[in-house]
């Protein structure tokens, strides 16, 4: 669960509430509860429990793997980590390549309950070759203060 707004998502890019001129008040930059920051991370029963990402982790609509993926994509180490929020189809012939270095952290469902998966279907392809030094790795997006946990990358 990420109660945070989308990167350039309706939240920020609305006509935004003016505070009064008063002095007191800071002018917003988001509409509603959060921003960037998880103000909920330690201070809540989502968060005891292992329902909140890392508030570290805040993907944009550029690091957020969602859907199918029909035209070859590549997954680099200067946009990661990456973000797999829903559940990832790669459709023939796109190829799906992701670079050494490169994190992907996953929900632990979507929206519909669904657990996050990559799926490379038959004639599509994944080119994904990691180093000792630089590996690829999938994981949880889920503070590592609550890893290994049972259902979580």
């Amino acid at each position: 669960l990420d109660p945070r707004p989308v990167q350039g998502g309706p939240a920020y890019t609305t006509t935004l509430d003016v505070p009064p001129a008063d002095g007191f008040f800071a002018a917003p930059t988001f509409k509603g509860a959060f921003g960037s920051d998880l103000w909920l991370d330690k201070f809540s029963w989502l968060s005891d429990n292992g329902k909140l990402p890392d508030n570290a982790a805040y993907p944009s609509p550029a690091t957020t793997l969602c859907g199918d993926i029909t035209a070859s994509i590549t997954l680099t180490q200067t946009q990661s980590p990456y973000f797999m929020t829903c559940q990832v189809f790669v459709k023939s012939p796109a190829v799906l390549t992701i670079e050494k270095g490169v994190t992907i952290k996953s929900y632990l469902e979507d929206t519909n309950g669904k657990a996050p998966v990559l799926v490379i279907e038959q004639g599509a392809k994944i080119m994904a070759v990691g180093t000792k030094t630089e590996p690829i790795t999938f994981t949880s997006v889920l503070p590592s203060r609550g890893l290994p946990a049972r259902g979580t990358w």
